[in-house]
């Protein structure tokens, strides 16, 4: 028994329907995290600027407050995405 074309796009267009928020949230997750990004880099340009030597992640150790929910995550994730200065 084959199915209509009518339906079988009707039946798409019900189920692709719903990824639209998921568009509209991922957007806004990834704005926020550039966000994150840069204030982290913005703690982080002065202490390179005085010790250029360091390593990232003895910098995101150092600008990662130690009250931080979860901090060896996070001083993970800054580590990742914090840059020296003209690198």
């Amino acid at each position: 028994m084959l199915v209509p074309a009518e339906i079988i796009d009707v039946v798409g267009e019900i189920l692709l329907s719903g990824l639209g928020w998921a568009k509209a949230c991922n957007e806004a997750r990834k704005v926020k995290a550039a966000q994150e990004a840069q204030r982290w880099q913005r703690l982080a340009d002065p202490i390179w600027a005085k010790r250029p030597r360091l390593h990232a992640t003895r910098v995101a150790d150092m600008i990662v407050p130690a009250s931080t929910p979860e901090r060896e995550t996070v001083v993970g994730w800054v580590r990742r995405h914090i840059k020296r200065p003209g690198k």
